[in-house]
């Protein structure tokens, strides 16, 4: 090793060998194709052209070592190779066993350390048709590089076969990608960074020249042992240059401001993306004819390039799927600036992230070069490192993500643009890969101008996280709004068609057919609980710090609640306030106040007075139900509207422990006087977004969701709920009026209880309830405590939230 100098990795080869370094010894890296030939092949002039290829291109022979805890890189001497040689002409089937084949090496991991990072073989379908297998690992080579060297081995192939019955064999001009990588065009091209020579920073005289003008800047010794350029090792040295420029300040600036704030990762899937299978299949979907002369036709219209209108509606398609307006999605670079990157072997490319802010009104044509733009601003970047750029962004945003889920990738190395007629190159894919999902777009035109080739899409996708009705269902949606925006690209975008006819049949109308033939679907809520007295009168209905009631007696206290509440001319929507702890006495207010005829409004007691004095006067509260004690504190602040103090001290009942009396008289039920469409209670929003607002809610709502959680959950009498909810949280209402509807026991918890893990733990290991109501914000606070981790054995079966699909890690049934 002493006789061979050692470099850094660049920052391209730096990203794959973080990520090898994080899913050691998988074929994530591998990129591979096989290529046939259609003709009788000459296999001692292919092996002598493949071994030509490695003398040549140093790159090939780049081999790492591990060097004082750093990687570093050689070049490796040319030594001659024996190209294996696989005969599957004799098979029943050739093309079977050779796809068998070439899927089980490309799955197979490539060893990294002094070891060759690239491997050939020859195989023999018939007599008249054979080929060439490449396997190249990503630390030395991307796409364009492997399209080169299949290029560079068929080139020189042709140009000496002597099998003179294949056309123009001996013409040797080379593929129609090699000739657009030598003239500049494709990627670059198509995003405009052509059009500004300052940002490649050359001037007009030295466009179309290497920085060394076609010279390498080493000693002659080492030219000899590299072999002729163009060389990788150029990449390296302008790389280094390039850090230390007034360029790389700029683009480090931009990057910085671009991410100064970050939006919410964008996810597609509900499923973890931290489980770390990388278990990968890839769908490909071949666009008609029609749709793709329509695409190209649209982009010709808008002046914009087919990979951009691809980008505006993955992101138009996005926001409709989630919300969000402000957007990432990957886009891998060329990051090959000259043209002797351009005709170099090696690892260039690299993913950066396009960032959009998506406004739904916004015209699609407005919105494609607002795209366009975008992804302007980005090439003219793309030098600077995503692994720099993420590293910044972790440290200042505390993010433990990547800043993307889904990539977008236009092939534009086409490998079967050399002599079409007799070469068919495939694609090989190593079957796992880290990223979620990855949309690869190949445009044939994009090598052929001229050609009628249609529009391409590969979907690389982890079996974990996308299923195949999902990676389907995506790409019928996608093509939803391209076949729309081809049509009406004057449509804004939240016009553009996303759903199939079926599926807008499904949503408007077979979704919503959810009605149920509920038996007591005209009931009120307090009619339900009375008649649950009746069947469990001495059944345990609410429990709060070791006090209990039976449903007999919360019935009882309630009714006498109730006649007061009657005598002081409470009736059908009229609104009693409640300002009182979490106690049994709330309760009893909520079925008192229900039972007289009136609506509750509960107001949490330790609000503040300003709010609590909105509350009352905005609602017109008739009556408030507080206790003593509460009250003296806050009654300069809670008079109703037009009331005086000694008035006010009228129209307020207090609720503590002397109010109630033996009187049977008193406990009896009362008429009713409600209809389902009464109210049966107020609920005041939070305010966040200015003054706090009332909803009031009907009876016979209500009790259509309680019978329908009631459904669902197929609660049983008897069984435990755990109340956890602040009493001015609408779920307040339904974790109490639930049970006592369907005679399961509550437990209310303490507020101490509610915010103190290790007492909560207690008071379910206690009472161990089947059911707790919950929302994630409150889940994941005690999830994420240590003490609430050891003890999740103790938590109960069924733990509902409010539609959030977050809870489910909560279930233990």
């Amino acid at each position: 090793m002493s006789m061979f100098s050692l470099y850094p990795l660049t920052y391209p080869q730096r990203a794959i060998w973080l990520t090898e370094k994080v899913y050691p010894n998988t074929s994530i890296h591998n990129i591979t194709c096989s290529v046939k030939i259609m003709g009788e092949v000459d296999y001692s002039l292919l092996s002598e052209m493949i071994n030509l290829c490695l003398e040549q291109n140093d790159g090939l022979r780049l081999r790492l070592i591990e060097h004082n805890g750093q990687p570093k890189q050689y070049v490796s001497p040319y030594t001659r190779r024996e190209i294996p040689f696989f005969d599957f002409s004799q098979s029943a089937g050739p093309e079977e066993q050779l796809y068998a084949w070439d899927r089980k090496i490309t799955a197979s991991p490539m060893k990294l350390i002094e070891s060759d990072l690239c491997d050939f073989a020859l195989f023999r379908l018939s007599s008249s048709v054979g080929g060439f297998y490449i396997k190249l690992h990503h630390l030395i080579s991307d796409a364009w590089g492997l399209a080169i060297t299949v290029d560079w081995i068929l080139k020189n192939y042709f140009e000496n076969c002597s099998n003179k019955n294949i056309e123009d064999c001996s013409k040797g001009n080379g593929s129609k990608q090699r000739r657009e990588a030598e003239d500049g065009r494709g990627l670059v091209e198509e995003s405009g960074w052509e059009d500004n020579e300052e940002d490649l920073g050359r001037s007009s005289q030295e466009k179309g020249r290497s920085p060394f003008n076609g010279q390498c800047p080493f000693e002659e010794e080492e030219k000899r042992e590299r072999g002729k350029c163009p060389s990788y090792l150029d990449y390296l040295l302008s790389e280094q240059a390039f850090t230390s420029s007034a360029r790389w300040q700029k683009n480090k600036a931009f990057w910085e401001e671009k991410f100064s704030t970050i939006p919410e990762l964008t996810d597609l899937t509900s499923a973890p993306l931290g489980q770390r299978r990388l278990e990968a299949v890839r769908k490909t979907f071949l666009l008609d004819q029609a749709l793709t002369a329509q695409v190209r036709g649209l982009c010709r219209q808008l002046g914009i390039s087919v990979p951009v209108l691809f980008q505006a509606l993955i992101f138009t398609y996005l926001y409709r799927l989630t919300s969000q307006r402000d957007l990432i999605i990957g886009t891998p670079l060329l990051n090959r600036l000259t043209p002797a990157e351009k005709n170099t072997i090696g690892m260039f490319v690299h993913n950066l992230p396009l960032r959009l802010y998506v406004d739904e009104a916004k015209p699609l044509g407005d919105f494609v070069h607002e795209v366009a733009k975008e992804a302007r601003a980005v090439l003219k970047h793309q030098r600077y490192p995503y692994e720099l750029l993420l590293r910044y962004v972790r440290q200042r945003h505390n993010l433990q993500s990547t800043l993307y889920s889904l990539v977008l990738s236009p092939i534009n190395a086409s490998l079967d643009s050399y002599n079409r007629q007799h070469v068919r190159v495939r694609w090989l894919f190593p079957e796992s890969q880290p990223e979620p999902l990855i949309i690869h777009l190949t445009d044939p035109a994009s090598s052929d101008p001229a050609g009628e080739g249609r529009l391409m899409m590969h979907y690389d996708h982890r079996l974990d996280l996308y299923s195949p009705a999902d990676i389907e269902r995506l790409h019928q949606h996608l093509l939803n709004l391209l076949t729309d925006a081809a049509h009406h690209p004057e449509k804004r975008l939240y016009e553009l068609k996303l759903l199939s006819e079926a599926e807008e049949r499904q949503i408007l109308y077979e979704f919503n057919q959810t009605s149920l033939d509920y038996p007591q679907k005209d009931k009120t809520v307090h009619y339900l609980f009375e008649e649950q007295v009746k069947r469990t009168p001495e059944s345990p209905a609410l429990v709060f710090r070791g006090e209990s009631l039976t449903y007999r007696q919360l019935n009882a206290r309630a009714n006498q609640l109730a006649r007061r509440l009657r005598e002081k001319g409470v009736g059908p929507d009229d609104i009693v306030a409640l300002i009182l702890p979490r106690s049994l006495e709330i309760v009893i207010g909520m079925m008192g106040i229900l039972k007289a005829g009136g609506a509750y409004l509960p107001i949490a007691f330790d609000y503040p007075l300003e709010r609590i004095k909105y509350m009352l006067e905005d609602s017109r509260a008739k009556l408030i139900i507080t206790q003593e004690s509460l009250y003296r504190k806050i009654h300069q602040q809670i008079k109703p509207t037009g009331q005086s103090e000694a008035g006010l001290r009228g129209e307020v009942i207090f609720l503590d422990q002397d109010f109630f009396s033996e009187n049977e008289n008193e406990a009896a039920d009362l008429p009713n006087q409600n209809q389902p469409k009464d109210l049966i209670y107020v609920i005041y929003t939070s305010g966040s977004t200015g003054r706090p607002k009332g909803v009031m809610i009907e009876h016979r709502g209500v009790s259509n969701y309680l019978q329908a959680v009631h459904t669902i959950l197929q609660a049983q009498a008897g069984q435990t709920l755990l109340s956890i909810n602040s009493v001015s949280f609408d779920m307040f209402s339904m974790e109490i009026l639930f049970p006592l509807c369907f005679g399961l026991r509550i437990i209310l918890a303490s507020e101490p209880e509610i915010q103190n893990p290790r007492l909560l733990s207690q008071l379910i290991e206690k009472y161990r309830p089947e059911i707790i109501l919950a929302v994630p914000s409150f889940a994941s606070r005690f999830l994420d405590d240590k003490f609430w981790a050891d003890q999740k054995e103790k938590t109960s079966q069924n733990l509902q939230d409010p539609g959030q699909p977050q809870i489910k890690n909560f279930y233990l049934g």
